[in-house]
């Protein structure tokens, strides 16, 4: 009779406490600190400068796998779907610096240990273990040769790298202590796997403190999990593994030839998804309400159509037609199904999600008509709102605290008056002014649109509703003036810094941190490159992985 499993592959995981240790703490050392202060942010406006002269991959993080990428890299490594119940098991990434793979959020608890255990064990349940083995490592036999196999063919397949001595001794002590109990080639070498999946270099993504000088090039290996995880959010495959064993992943070509295979992978599509979502904050529209009396048409229902709106619509820009990322500003079209084509007012609604031509209905087209936009700022459609999440989300601008002593509260309201009367009143206090001028205009544009994302003419006093307002662009002096909603999607659409918070955005979900004043010369890198290129994502994406932030590492 087999001990408890869970006891036995905590000594095992217990036995790499210092392997997980040996791949953290503080960047310093006998050459003195790096030339940058890892907590001095980007500063809006001043992204691209590349000050030191090198490119600082930046700082060195041990990174919990996400429970999307937990899930996504079981499948990948075992061929076993566990995503509902990982979902159900792990508790939810939190939401940091805009995203919900930023690494300094991404702490593990006494939760997420139990809940790897309990989904490891899940995942090996579901798997065929003896045909399994068999096909990876081609043996089924209770012998110390055939467990070697199991861990250098399946232990490379799941740790992403050959094991080390450490490790490889670790697990060959399992499958002894299982020999001892008398256990059966399936138990023996289902516990070996089990215990992998729970093994630091499964549970993080761990890249060792070695190399001379402050900053070395990634090996084959970190290439192989880096580019994976960027691409598809998912552990390496075969070919990726073998190309970094062969140590192929060095130049521009070896490279860019993997990029461009792994973009053609519909996994490419799924983390696109999980990019917008996160970016969008699409995830609030699950459960989003809306006031009964002032929107007696809204259900959760169209918060949900509004999600896959969003979705479709991206999805269909970026990888069914290879559009300039910026068009999805200006697109005129969307995907609707009938009861979201009634909501927005769009003609001949019919059942399905459907392609709508928007080119005949001059308030809609472009994300920011969409609904997953427009319902933020609750039910009266604050321009506050709006306009901060216009500001972070789209310029990637930043406001600062108010001053010590400024006095914040909202001025009395007038019954009657309009949100826009209210916005004009913060942008010209003298106060205020210097904060919201920077965010509220830009949200005037979308001053027609209610707080469900319908169009309307006249607010609920009667007031009549504008579309004119001003683009404030984050280092730039000069605000630029629409006049209407579509003036404003083709002015933004055109604008540089919109493709530069483009990049910037998937630069720092690539990476999975916030972005720093040592990333500049990377990032000058990466604009350089995707500026020169026809502006699609998926050429984004390669600027990006041919970035030194993903080719080299922080030795210390």
């Amino acid at each position: 009779m087999l001990e408890p499993r869970y006891r036995q592959i905590g000594a095992w995981i217990s036995a790499f406490g210092v392997i997980l240790a040996s791949c953290t703490g503080s960047i310093s050392g006998s050459e003195g600190p790096v030339p940058y202060d890892d907590e001095v942010e980007l500063q809006p406006g001043a992204e691209f400068k590349c000050n030191a002269g090198f490119a600082d991959p930046g700082p060195r993080e041990a990174r919990r796998l996400t429970v999307a990428e937990y899930a996504s890299s079981v499948q990948a490594t075992l061929g076993v779907d566990i995503a509902d119940e990982a979902q159900a098991a792990l508790p939810a990434d939190v939401r940091a610096d805009g995203f919900t793979n930023s690494s300094g959020a991404l702490i593990t608890t006494l939760e997420h240990v139990e809940a790897f255990g309990q989904l490891a064990q899940l995942a090996v349940s579901a798997l065929d273990v003896v045909a399994f083995v068999q096909s990876r490592a081609g043996c089924s036999t209770l012998s110390d040769d055939c467990a070697r196999a199991i861990i250098d063919t399946i232990g490379t397949r799941i740790l992403r790298a050959p094991p080390t001595s450490e490790e490889t001794a670790a697990l060959l002590a399992l499958w002894t202590a299982s020999g001892a109990e008398n256990a059966s080639f399936e138990e023996a070498a289902g516990l070996l796997i089990e215990a992998m999946l729970q093994a630091p270099r499964f549970v993080y993504r761990l890249e060792p403190e070695e190399g001379s000088g402050l900053v070395r090039e990634a090996d084959g290996h970190e290439m192989a999990s880096r580019l994976s995880y960027l691409i598809w959010g998912s552990a390496p495959d075969e070919e990726l593994l073998a190309e970094a064993a062969a140590d192929r992943l060095r130049t521009d070509q070896e490279i860019e030839s993997q990029v461009r295979r792994m973009l053609s992978d519909p996994r490419a599509r799924d983390a696109f998804n999980r990019f917008v979502s996160d970016w969008l904050h699409l995830s609030r529209l699950d459960n989003l309400t809306r006031d009964e009396d002032l929107y007696p048409q809204w259900s959760l229902d169209i918060g949900q159509a509004m999600k896959e709106e969003t979705l479709a619509f991206a999805e269909a820009l970026v990888w069914d037609d290879a559009r300039p990322l910026l068009e999805l500003f200006s697109d005129q079209r969307t995907f609707a199904e009938r009861a979201l084509a009634e909501h927005y007012g769009l003609p001949d609604p019919s059942d399905g999600v459907q392609l709508y031509d928007l080119s005949t209905v001059p308030e809609r087209g472009g994300l920011l008509t969409q609904g997953s936009v427009l319902t933020i700022g609750g039910n009266e459609a604050s321009m506050v709102a709006r306009g901060q999440f216009l500001l972070e989300n789209i310029m990637c601008g930043k406001l600062a605290s108010p001053p010590p002593g400024v006095d914040t509260t909202p001025p009395e309201v007038v019954e009657g008056r309009s949100q826009r009367f209210y916005s004009e009143t913060r942008v010209d206090d003298v106060a205020c002014g210097g904060c919201h001028s920077q965010m509220e205009p830009l949200a005037w544009g979308l001053e027609r649109f209610d707080g469900a994302g319908s169009v309307t003419t006249t607010d609920r006093f009667g007031n009549e509703l504008r579309e004119d307002g001003n683009i404030a662009v984050p280092g730039q002096v000069e605000s630029i003036p629409f006049s209407t909603i579509g003036e404003m999607m083709g002015l933004l659409s055109t604008t540089p810094r919109l493709q530069d918070c483009m990049s910037l955005k998937a630069a720092q979900f690539a990476v999975g941190r916030l972005l720093l004043d040592s990333d500049g010369c990377s990032l000058v890198e990466m604009r350089d490159r995707f500026i020169a290129t026809d502006g699609s994502y998926q050429e984004l994406i390669a600027a990006i992985a041919l970035s030194p932030m993903v080719r080299t590492v922080r030795t210390r």
